[in-house]
């Protein structure tokens, strides 16, 4: 019978994450505190305010404080979100760094290497020294690798800067085969010499790109790096719990899309939406020079050429500029707008036999009052006098 799926399986996996990499623990009251220190994490939610951030649990109440909820993803900016990517961002990183180091000190102590060991160590060893110590401590962790996502492709990629030439050059003083070493190092950890090809993930959960494709490949790399880290750091990431969570990402973001967290940094960021904008019809100049008036004294007088058909039926109005006869006084409401066919309000003849693009327009001896049809008659020809 398959386990039901519920919010404290989300909250489990929210805190795995968080404790992922040693540097953070959720403590008793669902805080987010620094392992060394114990002290509440602050979220910069605006320029001059910070507050604790606690993850997204099921007695969550009010308070002074932040909610992670990196299920669930908005327009608007969520700093609790972007403190948790980037860190996942760079956790890979700092563990590989952690592991070169372990295996650096390991190879250069003198002591008998233990058996299990030797398969990793072996084919650096005679490279290794202490100044490699030194040279491998001055590389910054967050340029070891890390996971970059892009949000118009839907995918997040694991990248390094290891092999990057100006990257490399930045570092004059570092030798060649401390370089080697790194290099060798890394793609024994991660057992791939293509790393970008490898650990790449494109996103196909709708609504939640990032988390679906970044915590592939942070979970796939977890994988592989498992069995050093337990090795030469002794410790245990667990990582079939993170695969099994991964499995049910979907459920939980359906599980988790009642809490959308923002926060007041939000108004500091113009919102762009991914989609074009309709253009605006209506136009900005006033009124009356959109659209030219005519003074009824001067209003040319359209008559028609051939009698009426007798058979024939008023058009449905459209819309017009011209005033209604003195003697029959009428509202009149403006148009929205003026469309750019009409640049005056009546035409002499009509185009075709159906509805004429003209304004209403009825001439006083057609029998038939003003403002009574709103348009020329279909298939009669005008004549201006």
């Amino acid at each position: 019978m398959e386990k039901k799926i519920s919010q404290s399986d989300a909250t489990d996996f929210i805190k795995r994450l968080v404790e992922l990499g040693g540097l953070y623990k959720v403590n008793t009251d669902n805080l987010i505190v620094g392992k060394r220190d114990n002290q509440p994490i602050q979220i910069h939610t605006s320029k001059t305010k910070s507050q604790p951030c606690m993850i997204l649990h099921d007695k969550m109440q009010m308070g002074e404080h932040t909610v992670l909820n990196p299920f669930v993803e908005t327009l608007t900016k969520s700093p609790e979100r972007d403190w948790f990517f980037q860190s996942k961002s760079i956790l890979l990183g700092t563990v590989v760094k952690r592991l070169m180091v372990a295996v650096i000190e390991t190879a250069i102590s003198g002591k008998e290497t233990e058996y299990e060991k030797i398969p990793l160590i072996s084919p650096f060893l005679k490279q290794i020294d202490e100044k490699m110590l030194e040279e491998v401590n001055t590389l910054p962790a967050a340029d070891m690798l890390f996971i970059e996502f892009n949000k118009k492709a839907r995918t997040a990629t694991l990248l390094t800067c290891m092999y990057d030439s100006d990257y490399v050059a930045k570092f004059g003083k570092i030798r060649k085969k401390t370089w080697e070493v790194v290099r060798g190092l890394l793609e024994a950890f991660l057992e791939c010499d293509t790393i970008s090809e490898t650990y790449t993930h494109k996103s196909t959960i709708i609504g939640l790109q990032e988390a679906d494709a970044v915590l592939h490949v942070l979970i796939k790399a977890y994988m592989s790096l498992d069995q050093y880290i337990k090795l030469m750091l002794n410790e245990d990431p667990d990582v079939a719990a993170l695969v099994q969570h991964l499995e049910n990402l979907e459920k939980y973001y359906k599980i988790c899309a009642w809490c959308v967290t923002s926060s007041s940094a939000q108004d500091e960021e113009v919102v762009t939406p991914p989609w074009p904008t309709a253009p605006n019809l209506i136009p900005t100049q006033p009124l009356p020079q959109a659209m030219p008036v005519m003074p009824v004294d001067n209003m040319p007088m359209l008559v028609p050429s051939a009698s009426l058909p007798s058979a024939g039926h008023a058009p449905l109005p459209i819309m017009g500029t011209m005033p209604p006869a003195v003697g029959m006084p009428m509202p009149y409401s403006p148009p929205a707008y003026q469309p750019a066919m009409h640049s005056y309000p009546y035409a002499p003849t009509t185009y075709y036999g159906g509805r004429s693009y003209a304004p209403p327009s009825v001439p006083m001896n057609s029998g038939l009052p003003w403002g009574a049809v709103g348009g020329l008659l279909p298939g009669v020809a005008y004549t201006s006098y």
